[in-house]
């Protein structure tokens, strides 16, 4: 081998060592930049949630709005439907209050679970008993017990879930909504087939 084929070896040798190293160095540069993108991404979510706090005066708003959903002077039930739609509204109202005392249900969340268990469940089902007019009163009062122990079921599974999948000190109205999306098949009162899929 000549000299200049030997020099033209090593040069080429030492350029693709350099290039490599060069290569590898970048490459962890980059890994170590993105890691703390990610790290510095990660703390500001956990600080995000750590003031995960509700303003006072919506705080007590929601508060409100749960307690006196249904205040019976307003209410007044007339008829056998209307007074099941009440007691089953009475027994979520319950429930949420059960299960709120030990996992601090935040006031919106308490509101966000009754509002659509009775407006998205209980209130279409006994619409559809009144237009049938014709149904036996024995057993839409099964339906309604059945639906009952249901959402109650449901409310029990939906805050736990909430619960397992949280470390804030308190449970939002939102984070309640994202637990029913990932419960959703595991849910009781969607055996009752209102809306399909």
């Amino acid at each position: 081998m000549d000299k200049i084929n030997l020099i033209t070896l090593i040069i080429t040798t030492v350029g693709t060592v350099i290039a490599a190293i060069v290569g590898f160095y970048f490459g962890r540069r980059q890994d170590e930049i993105r890691d703390k993108e990610r790290g510095r991404a990660y703390l500001k979510e956990r600080e995000m949630e750590k003031q995960n706090t509700m303003r006072p005066e919506y705080y007590d708003i929601y508060n409100n709005l749960f307690t006196h959903y249904v205040d019976e002077q307003e209410f007044r039930p007339t008829g056998h439907y209307h007074d099941m739609e009440y007691q089953i509204i009475m027994t979520i109202k319950k429930s949420i209050d059960e299960v709120s005392s030990g996992n601090n249900l935040r006031p919106d969340a308490k509101y966000f679970l009754l509002v659509n268990f009775h407006h998205l469940i209980v209130a279409p089902i006994e619409e559809k008993i009144y237009r049938a007019r014709n149904t036996n009163y024995e057993e839409t009062k099964r339906e309604f017990a059945e639906l009952e122990k249901n959402i109650q079921s449901d409310i029990e599974t939906i805050v736990f879930e909430t619960r397992r999948e949280s470390n804030q000190k308190e449970i939002s109205g939102h984070q309640v909504m994202r637990t029913i999306d990932r419960v959703w098949q595991t849910l009781k009162t969607t055996l009752h087939n209102i809306w399909g899929e």
